[in-house]
């Protein structure tokens, strides 16, 4: 289960993301946008207000998280973005921080663009920094024998999951999409005790808080807590920094 309240909490890192996302989308008029992956919609509803005369909305697979999103007045609806399609009058496309849950991705982006409109614009971001610390202490841990069968699947694995940048390159190009890709590193200051740990938990490591009963979660961030400690130590003023880089991937189809 999703927690909208902790996510929220998070989000520093996701708007200054969705931020830089959205800007790069040059839609005039705009008919429908759609936010796949919208979370507790504080972001989706901001495109409500660039583009006020668009029919706005929002997919997530947590009910916790639509739930959210409606409160901040987001036509949000419960599905998973694998069994989505765009309707003709898509002309924006948005999957902010999403895409890099679904293994099958690329399939997936390939077949949306083939049904995006002329003029229609698509952005994608989403993490991109496998091999850092953070990430090598995650498998690290959930690797180890007593873990593994319980929680080894439901770890983020973006080495194996994320495409070089280059191939989503291609694919826009070859799906008749004018393609901008970048990519970007935000350096962050936590401040207080395990103040990494808790940011961890209100996202990348909620599929294995979901797995575990509490007395095994417990167990679990005991091992991973020193572990995170050592390699991201707290500075003498209460401060912990670390730096995530993200990937962004834009295109626009000519009318």
């Amino acid at each position: 289960m999703w927690n909208s309240e902790k996510y929220l909490q998070y989000s520093d890192a996701q708007t200054r993301a969705f931020e830089d996302l959205s800007a790069r989308i040059d839609a005039r008029d705009p008919r429908r946008v759609v936010d796949l992956g919208c979370g507790p919609g504080d972001l989706t509803a901001a495109l409500s207000r660039r583009w006020p005369q668009a029919l706005v909305s929002g997919i997530d697979s947590s009910p916790a998280m639509v739930a959210k999103a409606r409160e901040h007045g987001v036509q949000a609806e419960l599905g998973d973005i694998r069994e989505w399609s765009p309707s003709a009058d898509t002309d924006v496309l948005l999957c902010h921080t999403a895409i890099h849950w679904v293994p099958e991705h690329p399939k997936l982006i390939s077949s949306w663009l083939n049904d995006l409109p002329d003029g229609s614009w698509f952005g994608m971001c989403s993490p991109d920094d496998a091999g850092d610390g953070i990430h090598s202490l995650v498998e690290e841990v959930a690797d180890r024998p007593h873990w593994r069968e319980l929680i080894s699947d439901c770890v983020l694995r973006l080495g194996e999951v994320m495409r070089p940048p280059d191939e989503y390159y291609d694919l826009l190009e070859q799906k008749g999409f004018r393609p901008e890709v970048w990519q970007s590193r935000h350096w962050r200051c936590l401040h207080g005790d395990d103040a990494l740990l808790n940011d961890l938990e209100a996202a990348p490591l909620r599929p294995i808080r979901a797995r575990l009963d509490d007395e095994k979660w417990e167990a679990f961030r005991a091992e991973f807590a020193p572990l995170l400690r050592q390699e991201y130590p707290q500075h003498t003023d209460g401060t912990t920094r670390f730096s995530t880089r993200m990937l962004f991937v834009v295109g626009h189809r000519a009318q």
